[in-house]
């Protein structure tokens, strides 16, 4: 199997049974994949066995913890089959380890595996479930590619980031040296990324998002730090301009690759 996503298909069958809180089964927090035959589980991330054990209703079941990039995330494997759990509480976990085998143990009225993703830890209201199928087979932290460019006399970051199609945020995060965007020299050595995201152009009024921790300034107010205390909190967009847009909550334009959407 090929280890390039952040969360890996935990099996290799990809007939799909049941969705994610389709309007059939409201209360189906996860997926099930089906088939008959000898299938192979696979933990989709690195991580570490957080329960094994067999349930009444998830069958032989396993639940294992990630942590990945500061953020916890929680897995469950259920309905394996009797006997074929091979890890126990409190294992390491590598992405793409053999946890066990498809089955049809507890509540369950045929062979398959039900697999749930949580975005925190796991619950009895299942309140941090998200749909896997948005983030399986994905890279969801991709490595930024940039290039290291000796500043030349005249360079301002405003004109490198209009140059190489980013922002002055972006190159502010990739190089935590500069304390200021006026604050750089002629023969200084900075990283420009090359592989931004265009978080995106296809942005609407009225569409929710959230400020970047790594956001620095924003975009129309000459070298006005963006404050902790608005990162990382929902806002709605008002207006939508080429490069960022006017966010409602806070009457400020920030910059479309500085925002995530929700």
């Amino acid at each position: 199997m090929k280890l390039m996503a952040t969360f890996i298909y935990p099996t290799k069958v990809r007939r799909m049974t049941s969705g994610f809180r389709t309007k059939e089964r409201p209360n189906h927090h996860g997926v099930d994949f089906a088939q008959a035959g000898t299938h192979e589980i696979y933990a989709v991330a690195d991580g570490e066995v957080s329960r094994s054990y067999t349930s009444s209703s998830y069958g032989e079941v396993v639940f294992i913890l990630h942590k990945i990039n500061g953020v916890t995330w929680e897995t469950v494997y259920a309905h394996l089959r009797k006997g074929s759990r091979r890890v126990k509480a409190g294992d390491k976990i590598k992405q793409g380890q053999v946890i066990g085998i498809m089955g049809s143990t507890g509540d369950s009225t045929g062979q398959h595996l039900h697999f749930e993703l949580h975005k925190g830890r796991w619950n009895i209201n299942k309140t941090n479930a998200v749909d896997p199928m948005k983030y399986l087979g994905k890279d969801l932290y991709p490595k930024k590619q940039y290039i290291t460019y000796t500043v030349k006399g005249g360079d301002t970051l405003s004109e490198l980031a209009r140059q190489y199609k980013t922002t002055v945020n972006e190159i502010v995060a990739l190089n935590p040296e500069i304390e200021s965007p006026h604050l750089i020299y002629v023969g200084q050595k900075i990283k420009i990324p090359t592989n931004t995201s265009s978080t995106s152009t296809t942005l609407k009024v009225g569409q929710k998002v959230k400020i970047k921790s790594s956001a620095q300034f924003y975009s129309r107010t000459r070298n006005v730090i963006i404050p902790v205390r608005v990162k990382n909190k929902t806002y709605t967009i008002q207006q939508v301009g080429k490069d960022d847009v006017l966010l409602k909550e806070i009457f400020s334009w920030v910059a479309k690759k500085d925002l995530t959407t929700l």
